[in-house]
């Protein structure tokens, strides 16, 4: 598997994901209190995850790009 493989595995999973999130408020209104506690918490953790797997496919779609030296980002 090829990192650009990698990269698209890790966004189709995030799309599976961000399906869990709206699943999860579109049924919010339909839970008890204690439930929205566990379906806000789940959401966050969620999200975290989303976000992670963005990142993760980024960098591993752009690995073999020329990186910029840190000397030149700072100026």
């Amino acid at each position: 598997m090829t990192l650009n493989e990698m990269s698209e595995e890790y966004l189709r999973n995030v799309a599976v994901l961000e399906r869990q999130v709206c699943e999860l408020r579109e049924r919010m209104d339909s839970l008890t209190p204690s439930e929205q506690y566990q379906a806000k918490r789940r959401i966050c953790t969620l999200e975290q995850m989303i976000s992670e797997g963005r990142a993760t496919a980024r960098y591993l779609a752009h690995y073999y790009e020329r990186r910029v030296p840190v000397e030149q980002t700072t100026k």
